[in-house]
């Protein structure tokens, strides 16, 4: 499921890096998980975007930018789902 989503965002998306592509993105991961046999956790997604991120990324300078904004992407959409603040470990997953 997830290779399936990133190939539809990848390249083509001129909004790709930015914080509201990785909250849309995000969100529409966990929605599609309402409906898929096997779901995954928003901290398998967050590895497996960081993982994108560093793989793609044309050069040093973006995939640093692009990391920054996915981590205040993920920081408002885990916020949205919990309602607060709550520490989550990245090395953990």
């Amino acid at each position: 499921m997830f290779s399936e989503i990133k190939s539809e965002h990848m390249e083509e998306n001129p909004m790709y890096g930015t914080v509201s592509y990785f909250i849309k993105r995000l969100k529409e991961i966990m929605m599609n998980n309402l409906v898929v046999d096997q779901a995954s956790t928003l901290q398998v997604c967050y590895s497996q975007i960081k993982q994108e991120i560093r793989a793609y990324a044309e050069n040093k300078e973006k995939e640093e930018a692009y990391l920054l904004n996915f981590e205040r992407a993920f920081d408002n959409v885990r916020k949205d789902l919990l309602g607060q603040e709550e520490e989550f470990d990245e090395n953990k997953y």
